[in-house]
C-alpha cells in the first residue's frame, strides 16, 4: 500500500505530494503481516501537513517541527521511547502526549520536547527499532539590554544578548558594524554577555549582538554613550614660602570628560622645561588627571604667582597661588593690556622675592587712584 505525504497550505499558491511504501514481509515472514509506516503530523495555524515516511531497521529519520505545533509518529504494535540524558525511558502520557494505535501525539509542541525517540515494534519473532530525532525551531528574538547607556570614562559597561527562540547556534558580537577583538578591557564573560572595563572615549558607538540557527538569523542594537562633563579641580596646592636652594612641588588634580589638560603659568606665562623645572601628568583608575610642577633648588626668580589651567572640550577652569622665595624684590616686564570700555579689568603685579613690604601702582609715572 502506498502512503502520501501531502503539505497543503505551507508555501503559498501551490502544494507537494510524495509518495513512499513500507514492506517488512521479512521481519514478519510467519505471521505474513505487514507494518504501517512511521509518520509526523504537522499542525500549522489551522491547517495540517501529514505525510507516509518509508522507516527501515537502523534507518535514521529526522524531522523538524515548529514550537507550538503538533508531530505525531505511528508504529504499529509499538512502544515508543525516548532518549533522556543518555538513557532510554518510556514515553509518558498526559493531556498533551498521548499514544492512538501506535501514534504518538504530542499537542503544542515546546523546546523539552526535542530529542530522539525510539518506535519499537515487537511480535513472537522479536523485535525492530527505529529511530527518529525531533528537532523544535521557534523563531529568534534579540533584545539587547540595556538599549541605551550613557556612562563616564573610567566606568565599566555591560550587555547582554537577550535571546528567545531555538535553536541557537552561534552569536556574533559588532562595533559600529566591525567585529569585537576580545582585549584585557574588552571580554566575553559569556558568548551572550559583553563586558567593557574602564571605558574610554572611544568605546562610544552602537553594539549589536547577531544570533543565528541553521536557517534564521536575528540581532539585536545597543547604544553607548560617553557623557561629557566640564572640568573641575579637586585638589590644589597652597601658597608657599621656601629658601632659595631648596626643593618645592606644586600639584593640581582635576577631573573632566574628556580627561581635562593641564597647562602651567607662572605670572600669565607658560612654563615650560628647563634644567631645574619639570612638568608632567598621569591619569588614575578613577580618572582624575594628576599633574605636578616640581622645582630642583629654588632660585629668587622662581617666585610669582603659579596657575594650573585646567580644560576639555566642554569647559575651562584654573587654580592660582603664589610662590614666595626669599631674596630681592623684582617686578617682570608687563605686556600691553587692551580692555573694553564699561568691562571690569584685572591687572596682576608680576613681582617676586620675599619679603614684600608694598605694592604699589602708577598710572603715567603717578601713583593710581584705582582700587587695587
Amino acid at each position: 500500500m502506498n502512503n502520501i505525504l501531502l503539505l497543503s497550505n505551507t508555501v503559498s499558491h501551490h502544494s507537494t505530494q510524495l509518495s513512499s511504501a513500507v514492506e517488512m514481509e521479512d521481519f514478519w515472514s510467519e505471521s505474513k503481516q505487514t507494518t504501517q509506516p512511521a509518520c509526523f503530523l504537522l499542525q500549522f495555524k489551522g491547517f495540517f501537513a501529514w505525510g507516509g515516511v518509508q522507516l527501515q531497521a537502523n534507518h535514521k529519520q529526522s524531522r523538524v517541527v515548529g514550537e507550538g505545533e503538533t508531530a505525531p509518529a505511528a508504529c504499529t504494535y509499538v512502544e515508543w521511547m525516548k532518549d533522556e540524558n543518555g538513557g532510554l525511558s518510556a514515553v509518558k502520557e498526559d493531556g498533551r502526549v498521548w499514544l492512538v494505535q501506535g501514534t504518538l501525539n504530542i499537542r503544542r509542541v515546546v523546546q523539552r520536547d526535542a530529542g530522539k525517540y525510539q518506535c519499537i515494534v515487537r511480535n513472537s519473532i522479536g523485535e525492530r527499532r527505529i529511530e527518529s530525532a525531533l528537532v523544535v525551531t521557534a523563531p529568534l528574538q534579540v533584545t539587547l539590554l540595556p538599549p541605551h547607556q550613557v556612562l563616564n570614562t573610567g566606568q565599566e559597561a555591560t550587555f547582554t544578548c537577550n535571546v528567545s527562540g531555538f535553536p541557537v547556534h552561534t552569536i556574533t558580537w559588532k562595533k559600529d558594524q566591525r567585529q569585537i577583538a576580545p582585549t584585557h578591557r574588552v571580554q566575553l564573560l559569556s558568548r551572550d554577555v559583553l563586558h567593557i572595563a574602564s571605558l574610554k572615549r572611544e568605546d562610544k558607538g552602537m553594539y549589536q549582538c547577531f544570533v543565528y540557527s541553521d536557517n534564521d538569523g536575528a540581532q539585536g542594537t545597543a547604544e553607548l554613550k560617553i557623557s561629557d562633563v566640564p572640568p573641575s579641580v579637586i585638589s590644589v596646592f597652597p601658597e608657599q614660602t621656601a629658601h632659595p636652594g631648596g626643593g618645592i612641588s606644586l600639584k593640581c588634580t582635576a577631573t573632566g570628560n574628556p580627561p581635562p589638560r593641564v597647562t602651567w603659568y607662572l605670572d600669565g606665562s607658560v612654563i615650560g622645561r628647563t634644567g631645574h623645572v619639570s612638568l608632567g601628568d598621569y591619569i588614575t583608575e578613577h580618572a582624575h588627571v594628576i599633574s605636578f610642577l616640581n622645582i630642583s633648588e629654588a632660585r629668587v626668580e622662581d617666585g610669582g604667582e603659579y596657575k594650573c589651567h585646567v580644560s576639555n572640550d566642554v569647559g575651562v577652569t584654573s587654580h592660582s597661588a603664589r610662590l614666595n622665595v626669599y631674596g630681592p624684590t623684582f617686578v617682570r616686564p608687563m605686556p600691553n593690556v587692551t580692555a573694553i570700555s564699561g568691562e571690569d579689568l584685572v591687572v596682576r603685579c608680576p613681582y617676586g622675592g620675599y619679603p614684600i613690604k608694598a605694592v604699589r601702582w602708577f598710572k603715567s609715572k603717578r601713583p593710581s587712584s584705582h582700587d587695587i
